[in-house]
């Protein structure tokens, strides 16, 4: 029998450590914070989490849900450049740009769209979709912001596992060199969504807007009037 308990004292150990494991809370700047810092951040409404752990913490970091700013001069002559010589893209317009990191291979996806359970523990899923709905979607969206005055509205991806990228009704552009990413990424992860006024303004955010919302965003004095409320609030939450 000695055996046995050797091994609970062991494997309750094990879980005494797991349960003190270390919380490690960090801002949207990559700094160490406390909790209370931290919790005034997330209830400001303009961050969301993400945790990463290992064995011995827990780490919590704050991440922006939308983020605005301006491009310098330099880069936004760079990417005019890059967008006039390998997309033919007017640089006069506004880009209203969403990004994905890889197209998913069409032989992959699956038949039928619809949700996927992760585990039965947990109430965790994952939206699935089909090709024939996910091809659906560029034109729906071309159709909803084709009234928009001066607009481009542009489909970037970081890789391609076998997706068609270029049909009748849409074109996908690679981002070379990731430049894309590498300008508007958190540090964590790209955001889903960009759009750049001629002048070098943006605003990105990591969560899906309603069409109304982002029409706003499309007219640039909408678009100052939001990002004013944004930073006031900002400068209240740093």
């Amino acid at each position: 029998m000695r055996p046995f308990f050797i091994t609970l004292i062991i494997f309750i150990s094990f879980q005494s450590l797991a349960q003190v494991r270390k919380f490690i809370y960090v801002n949207e700047k990559y700094e160490e914070i406390d909790f209370n810092t931290f919790s005034r951040k997330v209830q400001s409404e303009l961050f969301f989490v993400s945790e990463v752990e290992n064995d011995t913490a827990v780490f919590k970091k704050i991440r922006f849900k939308e983020f605005y700013g301006d491009l310098t001069n330099r880069k936004k002559s760079q990417l005019n450049k890059l967008f006039l010589k390998k997309f033919n893209i007017d640089s006069t317009k506004i880009w209203f740009i969403h990004y994905q990191d890889s197209l998913p291979n069409i032989q992959l996806m699956p038949e039928k769209s619809g949700i996927i359970y992760l585990d039965s523990f947990k109430i965790r899923h994952r939206h699935v979709m089909s090709y024939e709905d996910d091809k659906k979607i560029i034109p729906r969206e071309l159709k909803e912001y084709k009234k928009v005055k001066n607009l481009s509205l542009l489909h970037f991806y970081g890789i391609n596992k076998g997706y068609p990228a270029i049909t009748e009704e849409y074109k996908w552009f690679k981002d070379y060199n990731l430049i894309l990413k590498k300008t508007f990424t958190d540090g964590m992860k790209m955001y889903r969504a960009i759009i750049i006024y001629p002048n070098g303004n943006f605003v990105v955010y990591a969560i899906n807007k309603p069409p109304f919302e982002i029409k706003k965003l499309l007219n640039f004095k909408s678009f100052k009037k939001a990002e004013k409320k944004w930073r006031r609030k900002y400068e209240k939450y740093k």
